[in-house]
């Protein structure tokens, strides 16, 4: 991890980033954050997402790959 910015402030525990809660998010509207980190070695990483909220039942979960050099 080397840096993490957008919408909300982050907090950092680890491996697992936490962003604040928006509080309202108006149609057509975007929340974005973007999350800067350095590859220790060269690797075949995933990027794990995981968003709740009050208009779900279940947290929505989305993972990316990326290779790290």
């Amino acid at each position: 991890y080397v840096s993490c910015s957008g919408t909300t402030p982050p907090r950092v525990d680890g491996r697992t980033i936490t962003l604040d809660p928006v509080a309202t998010l108006e149609p057509q509207a975007k929340a974005t954050w973007q999350v800067v980190v350095k590859a220790l070695a060269e690797a075949d990483a995933r990027f794990r997402l995981e968003l709740t909220s009050e208009q779900f039942e279940r947290p929505i979960m989305e993972e990316e790959s990326t290779h790290q050099y």
